[in-house]
């Protein structure tokens, strides 16, 4: 019974980050770099119009259970940001680098509630449709892991 009603609990949670997080599917995700000129124009006008002052570090091409997508990785103003695109320009997920102040209070809270020895050492935002997320890098001594964090602080993932 406790083994039924654990894998009850996990398969509404793995549903959730499969459906959510295309990286949380790293198994079926095969990454290749290539050049600028491999992307589809598309993906690079996308990218310009929304970021024209970013400069471009490298770009992806993903493939996740037989989708292809697209990644720019990018500089814009110090921080650092990934967008990953289909083929025909549209955005589909958004990762930035955030400063601390710009995370919620009460994401900081929640998981100072669940890792009171931890030390916030990073941040990121990560936007995906409508939803988004936060990605915190955490220390504890010298051992160092992510959480991802729902906007009201739900702890979804450690990596």
């Amino acid at each position: 019974v406790v083994i039924l009603l654990t894998m009850c609990l996990a398969l509404p949670l793995s549903g959730y980050q499969k459906k959510r997080r295309l990286r949380s599917i790293k198994a079926d995700v095969i990454e290749k770099k290539i050049s600028k000129k491999a992307l589809p124009v598309e993906v690079l006008q996308s990218f310009e119009e929304k970021y024209p002052t970013a400069t471009i570090k490298r770009q992806l091409k993903e493939t996740s259970e037989g989708i292809v997508y697209y990644e720019i990785e990018s500089i814009d103003s110090g921080s650092s940001r990934n967008v990953l695109f289909r083929p025909d320009g549209t955005v589909v997920e958004v990762e930035e680098s955030t400063s601390l102040d710009r995370v919620p209070q009460f994401v900081q809270d929640s998981v100072k509630a669940k890792y009171p020895d931890a030390k916030i050492i990073s941040a990121e935002s990560i936007t995906r449709d409508a939803h988004a997320e936060y990605e915190l890098v955490l220390g504890v001594g010298k051992k160092k892991f992510e959480v991802i964090v729902s906007p009201s602080g739900k702890i979804f993932k450690i990596k």
